[in-house]
């Protein structure tokens, strides 16, 4: 139908049906612009779709489920697997999750309530995999104002929350270890996490070199390694932020040998900053096959590296003190406390060279 402005807009008519020829003469007849709701309607299909959504539309009355390709796909499902039915989903719940979540969907739901929850589903070939379901009342009816239909999404999250916990796994294991042996144990960490060959944990030198303070290659610790930035990934680590080079960081970067050495074909690392954000240092790793990452590889990464500077802004911090502690701030001379410390030591040598040799010849001058 086409508005006077020449628009074309979408009209939803209704009219009574009447069985006598009387009434059929008079026939009131109303007309519902539907077209911005169509409109509407149209957008949020192409966000669903551009974004990997899933979607379901849940009709209370009859307890339907209609779902799109992606909410099946996620759960390796055909049509023909399906019911049509809400026990499509609810079927498919982890028996943890469905006694959790369920009171609080119902509860979102019959107060008209939008909701966002996380969840794990049974996969067609049995594994569990985790979704992020959000969803709300849509419609009610025209005059219980009960809710009749519920729509929403799923988006699958299993990368993001297998991340999640081996980080928090990873975070844990570091409770109680410090200085060289922490550095070490980040490294392997590293490597397993990442299923890598090789990690680097290495504080900045003289803006052009980084020194090792932990490397692990094939499971052997590396010690006093240092190595000049130009021409490595880790310039540009450094320069630009995380990055990551799933193969072929040999070609991109012919002239860094210690990737030849490593017989590396991916890369991945993160700079470590200090509290002022200034880079100190940089996390690394390296593979000698494709270099396969989740896509939270970058948080992951970040937090190590957090963490890590953390721990090499407290070891400065300790030299420091230490520091202060036997200097004089405004001479640099040792201070009174060295100054005992090293009188007490030649006192101790002089008592025991006088037990060992005996007192020695005087002489008359």
């Amino acid at each position: 139908m086409f508005a006077a402005d020449g628009r074309r807009v979408q009209v939803i008519i209704s009219f009574p049906l009447s069985d006598n020829l009387q009434g059929a003469c008079h026939i009131p007849v109303s007309m519902l612009d539907v077209s911005h709701q169509r409109e509407t309607e149209r957008q949020l299909s192409l966000v669903i779709k551009g974004a990997s959504l899933g979607f379901w539309d849940w009709n209370l009355t009859t307890s339907e489920l209609t779902v799109n390709n992606r909410w099946m796909e996620m759960l390796g499902l055909k049509r023909s697997d399906l019911k049509n039915h809400i026990d499509d989903w609810r079927g498919r719940l982890h028996p943890v999750d469905k006694e959790r979540i369920l009171p609080i969907v119902e509860q979102h739901i019959e107060e008209s309530k939008p909701y966002k929850v996380e969840f794990r589903m049974r996969h067609s070939d049995g594994r569990w995999i985790w979704i992020e379901g959000s969803g709300g009342t849509v419609e009610h009816g025209p005059h219980t104002n009960h809710p009749t239909r519920a729509c929403g999404t799923h988006q699958e999250i299993t990368d993001r929350k297998r991340a999640s916990e081996t980080l928090h796994t990873l975070m844990r294991s570091m409770v109680g270890i410090t200085d060289g042996d922490f550095f070490k144990h980040v490294a392997r960490e590293l490597c397993r996490w990442f299923d890598a060959d090789g990690a680097n944990i290495g504080e900045l030198v003289d803006n052009n070199q980084i020194k090792a303070l932990a490397m692990i290659v094939n499971g052997k610790d590396i010690v006093d390694f240092q190595y000049p930035l130009e021409g490595t990934p880790c310039k540009i680590v450094l320069r630009e932020g995380a990055q990551l080079y799933p193969q072929g960081v040999q070609d991109l970067f012919p002239s860094d040998e210690d990737l030849v050495l490593l017989n590396a074909q991916g890369y991945a690392g993160s700079p470590i900053r200090d509290l002022s954000g200034k880079v100190i240092g940089i996390v690394s790793v390296t593979s000698s096959k494709p270099l396969l990452m989740d896509p939270e590889w970058v948080d992951v990464m970040d937090i190590i590296a957090a963490r890590v500077s953390a721990e090499i802004e407290r070891l400065r911090a300790m030299v420091k003190l230490e520091h202060q502690a036997t200097f004089d701030a405004l001479t640099e001379l040792p201070n009174r406390r060295l100054l005992i410390d090293r009188l007490s030591q030649a006192l101790a040598r002089c008592q025991r060279h006088s037990v060992i040799h005996g007192p020695g010849p005087l002489q008359d001058h």
